[in-house]
């Protein structure tokens, strides 16, 4: 387990610079806005991919203990969000994304209505992702990323 934290860290960033491309080079290209929800699911997974590197790396440091599940690995990073520099609006921001996640997960349908892609859930709740929400996401993801790769550096 020895620098695995490393492993999580280099796949967050391959995720943020794919969700760079795909929102600043090719969506102008292209203007389809189904890609929204691919641009989504890559900094989703850039943002769980940087909190378990910082959450590995700390306890390969033996400062925390490890779940079994991701969900509850979040919580210990939520507990200890300014810890790792992480402010309380930054939190909330990626439990929005977590959020839209899990609705996109279990939609019972998605269509693109406007310069939007919308998730509509079992209840006919609507979760929509634009290009302004995507691109606050991706400064988002980017920020935390900087912070853990700045943590394990240090």
């Amino acid at each position: 387990m020895e620098k695995g934290y490393l492993i999580f860290l280099e796949s967050a960033d391959k995720n943020l610079k794919a969700a760079d491309h795909l929102l600043y080079i090719t969506y102008p290209v292209i203007k389809d806005n189904k890609i929204f929800i691919k641009i989504f699911e890559l900094i989703h997974r850039a943002v769980r991919d940087s909190i378990s590197a910082a959450l590995l790396y700390d306890y390969s440091l033996k400062k925390i203990e490890m779940q079994k599940s991701f969900n509850e690995n979040f919580e210990v990073f939520r507990r200890n969000f300014e810890s790792y520099n992480i402010t309380r609006e930054e939190i909330m921001l990626i439990e929005e994304i977590f959020h839209v996640m899990d609705k996109h997960n279990s939609s019972a349908l998605e269509f693109v209505r406007k310069q939007k892609f919308v998730i509509m859930d079992d209840g006919l709740e609507l979760q929509e992702i634009n290009i302004n929400k995507l691109k606050n996401y991706l400064i988002l993801s980017k920020n935390l990323f900087d912070k853990v790769e700045k943590r394990l550096e240090a």
